[in-house]
């Protein structure tokens, strides 16, 4: 592929440079703010070669290409040049108010938040699988310093969570990331926690000016410092609307620290830990009722999730299920399963398929899925052949009802691919790792199968 090619073809059919306000990328979509997508043909755009689908959402015209989306985004930024003028501003500040009262663009956001952490938080989780290695096999003992310190290791990520989340919001809010790591400093502050603790083991109140705190512990918390930065993102700006521009610099920081410090602590604070709570109840409630449901569902309708960008949804309830058990038993499984369906329905076509291009291309794919990137195969192959689709989505449900009805649980968080398979160790046991891995040879073999029997229109070589 000629990545080079490939970018100025988007461009010419997009509307040319001086149509294109914002570039950007993720795993295998190309992402353009444009000025006016009326202008732009679909069609014509999904006709070029590299080019798999088009989607719009969010504000943004969505082109998918797979993995090598890098290489045509660095060819893209040599031949556009994305610095926006003031003109431009104005139009990509409406087309973001327009998008923030779009649904999709809520979840885009919420991922965006999380997004970021998940090296850390795949890490984190990796070292505890390490860590029931080590202790399975004897290697280390759980009373040695050893073990002690993998394990504070293991945990700071989660611990910390709401500093790394200050950040990340703060970043995509567009407020003072530094004042953001403040607001978790106020709640994670080892004098507060020690008053926490006093309170909570003695039955006294924390109060502020005669206004009651709540004592509550917010490390591994996720909802409280989100809404602690909103508030900050809508005080700094009042702040710097109303206040003599002379005095702004020593006004708005101790007016922010004093504001939504004072406020996270009595208000969303409490708000977000009770939201937090919920959930977990939730998560919890279904685990004992019927907890062979949600990952049947999950694994059988990940990839239409993924089509409407709905998926990204599920980001901040996993992030929850981490914080506060310590590993998801229902999104992360069930997307695991999701991506090996996928990967086993494409290379069925492979091996069917009498038409070298289509053979090639679905050798590529439906190895890309099993390492986690499943679009080019979903858009490529899949939806274009039709039945290998609904294959897939038969084989992910099946591994996500065995997951299910067997309690596999993920420890890391990552991307869903056999290089991920070391997620599924934890809690001192193989049990979760073995079940994890005969769901992942269901989700293959069934996808596998149905595909090849049930066949497709072949492709003319």
């Amino acid at each position: 592929m000629d990545y080079k090619v490939l970018a100025e073809n988007i461009i010419n059919h997009v509307g040319g440079k001086e149509n294109i306000n914002d570039a950007f990328h993720c795993q295998t979509r190309l992402r353009l703010v444009l000025k006016d997508e009326s202008i732009v043909h679909d069609e014509d755009v999904e006709k070029i070669t590299g080019v798999l689908k088009v989607i719009k959402s969010a504000g943004q015209y969505q082109i998918v290409i797979g993995n090598q989306v890098e290489y045509v985004f660095e060819e893209l930024l040599k031949m556009v040049d994305i610095r926006p003028n003031q003109q431009q501003n104005e139009l990509v500040e409406e087309t973001n108010i327009k998008s923030k009262l779009n649904f999709s663009s809520l979840l885009k956001w919420l991922s965006a938040f999380f997004t970021p952490l998940i090296p850390a938080m795949f890490g984190a989780g990796l070292l505890k699988s390490i860590m029931t290695i080590l202790v399975t096999t004897q290697l280390v003992s759980t009373d040695s310093s050893t073990y002690a310190v993998l394990n504070f290791m293991s945990d700071a990520t989660f611990y910390f969570l709401p500093f790394l989340l200050s950040v990340t919001v703060a970043e995509q809010l567009k407020c003072n990331k530094y004042l953001a790591l403040t607001m978790a400093g106020i709640i994670l502050h080892p004098t507060f926690t020690e008053m926490v603790a006093t309170a909570s083991a003695d039955g006294s109140m924390i109060q502020y000016f005669g206004l009651p705190i709540s004592p509550i512990t917010y490390s591994s918390s996720v909802v409280p410092i989100i809404l602690s930065v909103i508030l900050l993102c809508y005080v700094e700006k009042a702040i710097h609307r109303f206040s003599p521009k002379s005095l702004e610099f020593f006004i708005k920081p101790i007016l922010c620290i004093l504001i939504v410090g004072s406020i996270t602590l009595l208000v969303l604070g409490p708000i977000g830990f009770y939201i937090g709570e919920v959930l977990a109840w939730i998560v919890g409630a279904l685990g004992e009722t019927v907890g062979w449901l949600p990952p049947l569902i999950i694994g059988f309708t990940t990839p239409v999730l993924v089509m409407f960008g709905a998926h990204y949804a599920f980001t901040p309830l996993v992030v929850n299920y981490f914080s506060t058990f310590g590993y998801d038993a229902m999104v992360f499984p069930a997307m695991f399963a999701s991506n090996i369906a996928q990967g086993g329905a494409t290379l069925a076509v492979a091996l069917k398929t009498k038409n070298l291009e289509l053979k090639q291309l679905s050798v590529t794919t439906g190895i890309s899925c099993l390492l986690g990137i499943t679009e080019p195969a979903m858009y490529g192959v899949e939806l274009q052949l039709k039945k290998p689709f609904l294959a897939a989505l038969i084989g992910g449900g099946l591994s996500g009802l065995y997951m299910g009805i067997t309690g596999v649980r993920c420890f890391a968080m990552g991307s869903p691919s056999l290089l991920s398979i070391p997620a599924f160790i934890g809690a001192n046991t193989y049990y979760f790792f073995i079940h994890g891995c005969i769901a992942l040879a269901i989700a293959f073999v069934s996808s596998f199968v149905i595909a090849y029997i049930t066949g497709f229109e072949d492709k003319a070589s």
